[in-house]
């Protein structure tokens, strides 16, 4: 189980989850990330590095972040403010999967 930290190891998010395997835990520290990820990682914690406040936007006007797509395992998501693209429609989600858990903000 290794510690991915962004933007330190790895530039961006996207970075990280190409590198990351199932049990590993992406630390992301202060930033805007512009970024969508969709990921079949299976079990992975996603959290913010201690004392920061990252933020996530779906980006070249996607209405998605992040995404988990394999329907087993757990994503643990903690500290990282989740915000919408600008231009998304009513009803779109920054998270989606079928097991992600953890608080975010939309």
């Amino acid at each position: 189980m290794a510690i991915l930290i962004v933007p330190d190891s790895y530039a961006t998010i996207t970075a990280a989850f190409a590198a990351a395997v199932s049990g590993d835990t992406i630390q992301i520290k202060n930033g805007t990330y512009n970024e969508e990820i969709d990921s079949s990682i299976v079990d992975l914690t996603i959290e913010a590095f201690t004392g920061h406040s990252p933020v996530m936007i779906g980006s070249g006007g996607k209405t998605l972040a992040l995404r988990k797509s394999s329907s087993t395992g757990t994503w643990n998501i903690t500290g990282i403010e989740f915000k919408l693209y600008a231009s998304a429609a009513a009803g779109s989600g920054a998270v989606q999967g079928s097991s992600p858990n953890g608080s975010h903000v939309n």
